[in-house]
């Protein structure tokens, strides 16, 4: 009798924890997943697929919203740009009040980002100045044009108009955050899917996908190309560049990162030019982890005279 009633507590139990974890009950496009796993073999996450990789994937099968279930971990992925903009314009509903543990949790984030984005960001600069001469050649050039010598003084790098748009694009075309997630704090429909969504939903904006989407881009997004910012992209959808996040929520150190950055690739222009060092040293790719960092950087280093 105890082994019965022992197998039948197991099985109720399995039945329940499918039922809660592992069964949709939404409407919303899905991929049928593992009973313990959901979606994370078939995402490839646990054989070094990336996530802008896996985003890609499933936006192709499913469209531009979908469910994945990574695990125990269940999201809705949300793309489609106006939906996103109702999620950053109501922060009263795609928000959560932070207890005491999830604000030492903020500040342990403060300190990661602080260093972490920046270097990935930096290791992506290197990689892409590297296939681009042309890049390079033109930052040197906006140097001279605008005279900056060593001191990088604030004055003079907000001349450096060029400049800025290479940085804009190197946090387009590689973004170091490849995911921005807001939960529910109440009962929502999204205003231009009509999806229904509830309150603890998990959601996922995928900013990888949204900043290369070629409904957003007048020049294709594919193309590492600075003068986009110059020209037919200078008005860009907002929601299509999510880098630092959007609405009350958004990155606090968001001007220090792009002026750390910009400070820094002006600097290295002063004194050296990166050379490409081969398909096979310096293909890129993704590296997984808590920022997207490129797998592979094999570059050449020219020193150059003085600017």
């Amino acid at each position: 009798m105890f082994v019965i009633l022992t197998l039948v507590f197991v099985s109720l139990l399995v039945l329940y924890v499918k039922y809660k974890h592992f069964t949709s009950r939404r409407s919303i496009p899905s991929i049928p997943g593992h009973f313990l796993f959901g979606n994370l073999l078939q995402s490839g996450l646990l054989r070094g697929t990336s996530i802008l990789q896996v985003y890609t994937s499933f936006k192709n099968q499913l469209g531009d919203i979908y469910e994945i279930n990574l695990g125990f971990l269940h999201a809705i992925v949300v793309g489609d740009i106006d939906d996103v903009q109702h999620i950053f314009s109501h922060r009263h509903i795609y928000d959560q009040s932070l207890t005491r543990r999830e604000i030492l949790g903020e500040m342990l984030m403060f300190l990661i980002a602080g260093f972490e984005t920046t270097s990935t960001a930096l290791a992506w600069s290197i990689h892409l100045l590297s296939k681009h001469s042309e890049v390079q050649h033109k930052i040197k050039a906006e140097l001279l044009k605008e005279n900056v010598h060593h001191d990088l003084i604030l004055d003079r790098l907000d001349s450096l108009i060029y400049l800025d748009c290479v940085v804009k694009e190197i946090l387009r075309f590689s973004s170091p955050v490849e995911t921005v997630s807001r939960t529910l704090t109440m009962d929502d429909r999204l205003p231009k899917s009509g999806i229904q969504l509830y309150k603890g939903d998990q959601i996922f904006v995928p900013v990888c996908i949204l900043s290369r989407d070629p409904r957003y881009w007048s020049i294709d997004p594919e193309l590492f190309y600075p003068e986009r910012f110059l020209g037919e992209d200078k008005n860009h959808n907002a929601y299509a560049f999510l880098l630092f996040g959007s609405g009350r929520r958004q990155c606090i150190g968001q001007d220090l990162a792009r002026f750390e950055l910009k400070v820094i690739v002006a600097g290295l222009m002063q004194h050296v030019t990166f050379i490409d060092g081969g398909s096979e040293v310096n293909a890129g790719g993704h590296l997984p982890g808590l920022t997207a960092m490129p797998k592979y950087v094999g570059v050449k280093i020219k020193f150059d005279s003085e600017i």
